[in-house]
């Protein structure tokens, strides 16, 4: 049963020929069936329902297949259920504030998505399917429990803000580095350990957030030209986790009194330094080949499947010579400032030999490798 005001409100959408109706404040357990049964409802482009107690969306709301903008901030959603999927026309989804813990794979299907706003919920993944989105601009995932992003989020070729403050994340896929018009990127409060290499060779990338991330020790020495926010990293100096004993990192003993982990990527299996000047291995010096001589034409037809994303996405550029590196580097940490406060870079080189020659090129007091092992590389220019 519905309100008098409901029906009111029904009438006079169908009597002004109106493509908006409003649900707020309404105490709605259930969306009305009189607005899907209802051919004369058919035309309505903007639903919103705002503040009610809706558990679910029925089945068959692809019904409303004119729908532009649907707005179910603050209601008690567990699910959205398939059926969201066959909104073919919905460019703006507005599901905040409820108790999403998954989302539909068929939410890849909203092709004319340009606005999501997930907030608030306890999501613990995304969909793979996201990346179907190719018209997605907006993509807010603030105060969830996300512990990944899917790499797949790399094909969401229009997005331009990507807000996930206040999640459990620990790494960004390197994916990220690649989207051409990305604007805002904010990781606020979460647990990363380190960002990818590249990400500040990004064209489009004018604003990168990360405060408040304890075990963030350093940002890549590519992030300077962007406004940076990194107050409040850096204030564990060391993470005791057993499941992360797989993953580089590098003891910095900066003073005697400074002593701090970084920890660089998951993706790297073996890191050297001036005491361990390892040859790289046939399967690493074999991808650098590929990737160097045919990067434009690598195809899963070509390579092996296990191969296929490591060639198609490097941890980053050799700082100095600019060959890919995808599984074993030097890492080098320089200080730095940005604005009032000194933070740490960090790079990565391709061999031993390029680690002096960009010792060099940066310009900025080097902490790791120990500074001293490469004192003979400044007559080596001269």
């Amino acid at each position: 049963m519905y309100s008098e005001s409901l029906i009111e409100e029904f009438d006079r959408v169908v009597e002004t020929n109106d493509s908006v109706i409003y649900l707020n404040y309404s105490c709605l357990e259930e969306f009305p069936r009189e607005i899907l049964d209802n051919v004369a409802y058919r035309h309505i482009r903007r639903v919103y329902a705002k503040r009610n107690l809706l558990k679910s969306l029925p089945k068959d709301i692809g019904l409303l297949n004119h729908l532009v903008e649907l707005y179910l901030h603050s209601n008690e959603l567990t699910e959205l259920g398939e059926g969201i999927g066959r909104l073919a026309n919905l460019q703006s989804l507005d599901v905040s504030n409820n108790r999403l813990t998954a989302l539909p794979r068929s939410i890849g299907e909203l092709l004319s998505l340009d606005r999501l706003i997930l907030s608030n919920n306890s999501l613990r993944s995304l969909p793979a399917e996201i990346g179907r989105l190719q018209n997605l601009a907006v993509l807010e995932v603030m105060n969830n429990q996300l512990r990944s992003l899917p790499l797949e989020i790399g094909s969401c070729d229009h997005l331009s803000r990507l807000l996930l403050d206040r999640n459990q994340l620990q790494w960004l896929p390197l994916q990220l580095c690649d989207m051409k018009c990305l604007e805002e990127l904010s990781v606020v409060a979460n647990r990363l350990l380190a960002l990818p290499f590249d990400l500040g060779d990004s064209s489009s990338l004018k604003r990168v957030y990360v405060d408040n991330n304890p075990y963030l020790h350093a940002l890549p020495v590519g992030i300077y030209a962007q406004e940076i926010g990194f107050n409040g990293c850096g204030s564990a100096n060391f993470l005791q986790d057993a499941s992360l004993t797989h993953i580089p990192s590098v003891v910095i003993d900066h003073s005697e009194s400074i002593s701090k982990q970084m920890w660089l990527s998951p993706h790297l299996r073996r890191i050297g330094n001036q005491d361990n000047r390892f040859v790289p291995s046939l399967t690493e010096l074999s991808l650098r080949s590929v990737y160097f001589h045919h990067k434009q034409a690598i195809s899963t037809d070509d390579v092996p499947s296990s191969l296929y994303v490591s060639l198609t996405h490097p941890i980053c550029l050799c700082h100095c010579c600019q060959r890919p590196i995808f599984h074993e580097a030097y890492p080098m940490v320089f200080e730095g400032q940005i604005r009032l406060y000194t933070l740490y870079r960090v790079t990565l080189c391709c061999s031993w030999k390029c680690v002096r020659l960009a010792a060099l090129i940066v310009q900025l007091p080097l902490i790791y490798p120990n500074p001293t092992h490469l004192n003979w590389a400044v007559a080596l220019v001269e």
